[in-house]
């Protein structure tokens, strides 16, 4: 099984290691990529700098596609070769997940037409904006789409799909191989529990980062 996980402009780190390390423990991997439009070193959005081995005309095929988000999706939705690559491989890949805002690039590639799917709570309605029918879920199956919500729910969407590719067992032993047994020592990891003052902070911060790199708000 070959997997190929697209890194867009400014990734979100967790967005695509979160779902590496659980494909890291499927067995039967031939192979697990970083792709991205040029290979080399991408600097993602908190500072952490990664190697991407690969680039789109490296990667003629794959089995699982993911799409991660990071903090400038409007880039990642307007990369023509990102979009190009993703219909290209559609007919032959058996799974696609995204991550975050990475539902967008699904989006803009079509890949969402018809479908049900989720992102990030504060870009639902970005992406809905876009004619998605966008849930409040987590993790969303729409056919062989598999979309979750904000940065961790990445392990959730990995996880889901380990569980609808080899069953109940094997999903189990890498949730426990991983020990993903989250117990935080808070209970704000939502906006339908965050104290709505921390909801609107955050909301402030995002608004005048990730969302404001949207062209439409700036013309505005």
């Amino acid at each position: 099984m070959h997997i190929a996980l697209l890194v867009p402009p400014e990734p979100t780190a967790q967005d695509f290691v979160g779902p590496w390390e659980v494909f890291a423990r499927w067995p039967g991997v031939s192979s697990l990529r970083l792709v991205g439009a040029q290979p080399g070193m991408v600097r993602c959005d908190t500072g952490m700098e990664v190697n991407v081995p690969f680039g789109f005309d490296d990667i003629a095929g794959a089995d699982v596609v993911v799409i991660p988000g990071g903090s400038n999706p409007y880039a990642a939705m307007d990369d023509v070769a990102a979009i190009a690559w993703l219909q290209r491989l559609a007919p032959t890949v058996k799974w696609f997940g995204s991550v975050c805002t990475g539902a967008a690039v699904l989006a803009r590639a079509g890949l969402l037409d018809g479908k049900q799917a989720t992102t990030h709570w504060a870009f639902r309605d970005e992406l809905r904006g876009m004619g998605v029918d966008v849930s409040d879920d987590r993790v969303v199956v729409a056919g062989n789409v598999i979309t979750s919500a904000g940065v961790t729910a990445g392990i959730d969407m990995a996880l889901t799909m380990t569980l609808l590719q080899f069953g109940q067992q094997m999903a189990e032993a890498v949730q426990l191989s991983l020990e993903y047994d989250p117990c935080p020592p808070t209970d704000s990891g939502s906006p339908a529990k965050a104290n709505p003052m921390v909801k609107s902070l955050v909301e402030a911060v995002l608004t005048a980062g990730v969302l404001s790199k949207n062209p439409a708000r700036r013309s505005s």
